[in-house]
C-alpha cells in the first residue's frame, strides 16, 4: 500500500463540503482511503491515528486544504490524485455556477445584495468576528456557523446587536429557520404557531421534527449559540428571542430548549419570559422542574415533552401520527425486536450520538434507569471518559464533541 499527501496552501472549503468530497474519493478505483479536510490541529492528529501522514503535514495550516489518499500500489497514486484533482475542479465549477456574481468580499456582497437583512457567517473562526461585525454595522441580522470565536468576542458582538435591537445568532449556530428560510442544517418543518429560541441545534432540530411529525408547524426557530446562557454571556440572545417572539401576531406558543444555564442567568431567561403573553415551554434538560414551574411556565423533562406540550397548547391543533413510547415498547415493537438479535453475554449500553444535547437527554434518562453511564461529555465529571475510544461498563459517546469533528 502507498500514500500521498497534497496541500493546497490558502484554499478554504467548508466542512461539509470536504466530507462530501472525502466520500466521493473513496469510491475512486484504487484508492483504500480518502481524507479531504482542512489542515487543523485536529485534522493533522486525525491523520496521524489513521496513518495518513508524512512530513508535508507539518507544513499544514488552518487554511490549508489537505488531500491525503490510500491506495494500493505505486501506479494508483498519480492516476487517483489527478481523479481527485477533478473533483475538486468540479466542486469549484459547479460553485461557480450557481452564481453569476461570486462574493469575493463582505462589502462587495452587501452592495450587491442591498436589500437583504441576514448574514450568515460561515469561514475560519479567526475572521469570524471581524466579518460579523460588519454584519452589525449595517444593521443585518446575523448568524454565525464558524465556531473558534473568543467568548469576549461573542459578548462584544451581543452587545452590539442587542443595542442595535438585532439577532446574533451564535457562534457555532448550526441551525435556524427565519420567516421559513433555513439556515446552516436545518429540516423542512411546514408553517405553524409554535415559536423557538434554543441555544442547542440538536435539541431544537428534535424539537421543530417532532412538532411536525405531530401535525403542527413552526413560526421561527431562532439559534442563540451555545454559550448563550452560560455565566459570561449573560443570556443576551434568548433574551432577544424571546421578546421577538412575544412580539410576534403569528406565534401563539413559546419554546425555550437549552442544557441547564447558569443559575443566575436561568432566573433572568425565566423571569423574563413569565412576563410573556403567551404560553411558555420550557425544556432546559437537567433542569429544576420546581424553579421553571416557581414562574408560572409549563416544564418540560425532554424534548419530545416539550413538543407535546407545545402542540397541545396551539389553538386548533389535535396530535396525530406520532406515538414513540408504542413504537418502542408495544408487543412486537422496537425493544423486542432488537432484543432478539442479542445474546446472552451482551449486557451493556453503547450509545452513539451526533449532537450533545441528544446524547445528554439519553445520559439523563438512562441514569434513572441504570445507574453510572459514561461519555466524552461534561454532564457528569464523576463519569467522563479519560478516552473516548475506550467504553468503561454502560458508555454513550456523542460523535458531534469538538474532539470528533
Amino acid at each position: 500500500m502507498k500514500h500521498k499527501i497534497i496541500i493546497k496552501k490558502n484554499s478554504y472549503y467548508d466542512s461539509v463540503s470536504l466530507m462530501q468530497l472525502s466520500d466521493k474519493a473513496k469510491l475512486l478505483p484504487n484508492v483504500l482511503d480518502a481524507v479531504i479536510s482542512m489542515g487543523t490541529e485536529t485534522n493533522i492528529n486525525f491523520l496521524k491515528d489513521i496513518d495518513l501522514f508524512d512530513g508535508h503535514l507539518d507544513t499544514a495550516g488552518p487554511n490549508d486544504l489537505v488531500i491525503a489518499i490510500r491506495v494500493e500500489d505505486e501506479r494508483a497514486l498519480e492516476s487517483s490524485s489527478k481523479l481527485i484533482e477533478n473533483l475538486l475542479n468540479q466542486k469549484e465549477s459547479s460553485e461557480q455556477k450557481a452564481s453569476e456574481d461570486k462574493p469575493v468580499s463582505f462589502d462587495y456582497t452587501l452592495r450587491k445584495n442591498a436589500d437583504a437583512n441576514m448574514v450568515l457567517v460561515s469561514i475560519p473562526g479567526e475572521y469570524a468576528y471581524y466579518e460579523s461585525k460588519k454584519g452589525l454595522i449595517a444593521d443585518k441580522h446575523v448568524m454565525i456557523f464558524s465556531d473558534n470565536v473568543s467568548v469576549e468576542q461573542e459578548i462584544q458582538l451581543k452587545e452590539m446587536a442587542v443595542s442595535k435591537g438585532l439577532l446574533l445568532m451564535g457562534p457555532d449556530c448550526g441551525t435556524a429557520i427565519i420567516n421559513g428560510v433555513p439556515l446552516a442544517f436545518a429540516n423542512v418543518i411546514p408553517q405553524g404557531q409554535i415559536g423557538i429560541v434554543g441555544a442547542s441545534g440538536t435539541g431544537s432540530q428534535q424539537v421543530s421534527s417532532l412538532i411536525a411529525r405531530m401535525g403542527s408547524g413552526i413560526t421561527q426557530l431562532i439559534g442563540t449559540g451555545g454559550r448563550d446562557l452560560s455565566e459570561a454571556v449573560g443570556g443576551k440572545m434568548m433574551l432577544l428571542g424571546i421578546d421577538a417572539l412575544n412580539e410576534d401576531p403569528k406565534t401563539k406558543v413559546i419554546v425555550l430548549i437549552s442544557k441547564p444555564p447558569a443559575e443566575s442567568v436561568m432566573e433572568k431567561v425565566l423571569a423574563s419570559a413569565s412576563k410573556c403573553s403567551k404560553p411558555v415551554v420550557v425544556c432546559f434538560l437537567g433542569g429544576r422542574k420546581d424553579v421553571i414551574e416557581k414562574y408560572k411556565l409549563i416544564a418540560a423533562d425532554n424534548l419530545e415533552e416539550a413538543a407535546l406540550k407545545a402542540v397541545q397548547l396551539a389553538p386548533g391543533k389535535t396530535i396525530g401520527g406520532y406515538s414513540s413510547e408504542n413504537e418502542l415498547s408495544a408487543t412486537g415493537g422496537l425493544a423486542e425486536i432488537e432484543k432478539a438479535k442479542m445474546n446472552s453475554n451482551q449486557k451493556y449500553i453503547r450509545g452513539l450520538y451526533a449532537g450533545g444535547t441528544l446524547c445528554d437527554e439519553s445520559i439523563i434518562y438512562l441514569r434513572q434507569i441504570f445507574g453510572t453511564i459514561y461519555s466524552n461529555t461534561t454532564i457528569d465529571a464523576g463519569t467522563k471518559l479519560t478516552d473516548s475510544r475506550i467504553s468503561m461498563r454502560d458508555t454513550i459517546i456523542d460523535l458531534g464533541d469538538e474532539e470528533f469533528t
